[in-house]
């Protein structure tokens, strides 16, 4: 027989997880949430990690949930754990991610008593989830029980709605802690059906349709997206119409005439080609955009009109010209412009197109004489890469190299762009690994790949998973960016270099390590890495004041 927490609220909670689909559970051990982590176990339906550290193992169930869009439960017990889940938390938010966060609590009357791992949990994660939720104290009575079941029912249903996104649920627990009985709780059920998407009002359609013969020259923007090849033929068909289409790698939306490389194109144009790249309107959907160039392009000489779709966000103001904040799924609505609209020939398309030709050009031109540095690397990373590869690109200098270059259609790209930060990028690697049949790739930097140590913490590391490290000595990321450099403490205080090495990261953790000084050594090492499918950690190490020097001739060779 199945055994299950002696507390019926315990009991009944684990029983409507399951109920609901939600099978992924990964617990940090502690002694409050124990009824929890005994009833999650010993369900028997349910996948079960055990992680220590809490911040590892959020990113992990980011990780995990971004990979299929399906929540992931984190459980961890009282006192500040949870807010070690604060930073995947808010990546998720941002991403819109599902995630089912279940906190355990020492009983009401002793919160702010003087209680030892007692703090106030409720409302610590409240700006970034759909609903937070604080579960009554174990219900007496039948009122208190379906009371009880419908609010974790609620907390499921919102972690979908309005848009994906983490819930916290709060737990307070009363001792004794560990007692088990046999499974035979009744619980209630509640399907929520609401219809996710619809059609576009016809009217909407011809107002917009009539708006765009006023602005003939458009550039459709893409932020993160996931993979959808319906999207992908509206996009195509929308360039046939004369768009302008520019997205990043982490739009996953490839197309013949996509401009995919924003910086790259941007760093292409001269001068005397101003006037004639500029567009009327910029229309704008998916999440963030790492490029900082095409905002302060557009910030500073704006177009006429900006028009952002997202069915739940849509007053995105990136340019600081909004003028239509189109509440409809973006899908949906670039469809029905895609039929309105007659193929035509269009000269700003075709300057457009011109100047990412000559990017490309030049771009491998470049490459060809280039000296050892990041850049360099990055190119013989790139190429080697799997054609199926899931691609997790670290923050922050790492995800930057990889827009400068062109990608397979078949590889998909994620990254923490949501917050940005580099605290989790390992974890959330580690995590999409445990998921993934195709091999899983971490591009990191030295710093953020140390930063993340304690995703390698567990007894279920995944095969599949790559960590391709790329050690220019430190935060190579200020050496790039204008500012740091300037201050007169770029090393101390921005940089923060430091002698060190993925080896013995790789050595506690049990893994194969591999390293590469130059292209021969690269070449080779990137060979062996995927060769087969064990879990191995290849670094590279790059001339730490080399790599500005090279990226900057890379971005003045892109204009000749």
């Amino acid at each position: 027989m199945v055994k299950t927490s002696d507390k019926a609220s315990v009991a009944a909670l684990v029983s409507i997880c399951y109920g609901q689909g939600l099978r992924r559970v990964i617990i940090s051990p502690g002694s409050r949430n124990g009824p929890l982590s005994l009833s999650f176990k010993e369900h028997g339906g349910f996948d079960v990690q055990v992680i220590p550290d809490e911040r590892a193992a959020a990113f992990m169930a980011l990780g995990m949930s971004q990979f299929d869009k399906v929540p992931t439960i984190l459980l961890c017990t009282s006192g500040s754990a949870v807010l070690n889940y604060a930073p995947a938390v808010a990546e998720a938010f941002y991403q819109r991610i599902p995630l089912l966060v279940i906190s355990a609590d020492r009983p009401k009357e002793w919160v702010d008593q003087l209680e030892g791992q007692t703090m106030l949990q409720n409302g610590v994660l409240k700006n970034f989830v759909n609903k937070e939720i604080d579960l009554p104290q174990e219900p007496s009575d039948e009122i208190g029980k379906r009371f009880h079941d419908r609010l974790v029912n609620e907390a499921i249903a919102a972690c979908q709605y309005p848009v994906p996104a983490p819930v916290h649920l709060n737990v307070h627990l009363t001792e004794p802690l560990y007692g088990l009985t046999e499974a035979n709780a009744e619980v209630r059920l509640i399907e929520e059906i609401l219809v996710k998407k619809c059609l576009p009002d016809e009217s909407l359609i011809k107002e917009l349709l009539s708006d765009l013969k006023d602005h003939p020259r458009v550039i459709l923007l893409m932020g993160m997206h996931s993979p959808d090849q319906a999207l992908e033929k509206t996009l195509n068909g929308l360039s046939s119409k004369g768009w302008v289409i520019m997205n990043e790698s982490s739009s996953n939306l490839r197309g013949d005439k996509i401009i995919s490389c924003i910086d790259r194109c941007l760093e292409a144009i001269k001068t005397e080609n101003e006037e004639l790249l500029k567009p009327d309107l910029i229309i704008s959907f998916g999440g963030p955009l790492v490029s900082k160039k095409i905002k302060q392009r557009f910030r500073k000489d704006p177009p006429k009109a900006h028009w952002h779709i997202d069915a739940h966000q849509p007053h995105i103001d990136m340019f600081q010209c909004l003028n239509k904040a189109i509440r409809v799924d973006p899908s949906l609505l670039l469809a029905a412009l895609n039929e309105g609209l007659h193929e035509m020939k269009s000269e700003f398309q075709d300057h457009w197109l011109e100047i990412s030709d000559r990017s490309i050009k030049n771009h491998f031109a470049f490459l060809e004489v280039a000296s050892w540095s990041d850049m360099k690397a990055y190119s013989q990373i790139l190429d080697a890469l799997p054609s199926q590869a899931r691609i997790q690109m670290a923050n922050s200098a790492a995800v930057r190299y990889v827009q400068l270059y062109d990608h397979l259609r078949n590889q998909e790209f994620y990254a923490n762009r949501g917050v940005s930060g580099i605290d989790g990028c390992n974890s959330t690697a580690v995590g999409m690994a445990h998921l993934s049949k195709e091999p899983v790739v971490l591009l990191t930097g030295d710093m953020a790949f140390r930063y993340d140590v304690n995703a390698f913490w567990s007894n279920q590391i995944p095969r599949g998973l790559k960590c391709i490290v790329v050690n220019n000595g430190g935060g190579g990321i200020f050496r790039i960016i204008p500012g740091p450099s300037a201050s007169g403490h770029l090393e101390e205080l921005f940089e923060a270099a430091m002698e060190n090495s993925a080896e013995k990261v790789a050595s506690l953790s049990g893994l194969p390590y591999l390293s590469a000084k130059n292209e021969v050594e690269l070449e080779s090492s990137l060979k062996e890495l995927f060769a087969d499918d064990a879990t191995m950690v290849l670094e590279i190490f790059t001339p730490r004041e080399e790599n500005e020097k090279v990226l900057a001739a890379y971005f003045k060779a892109l204009t000749s």
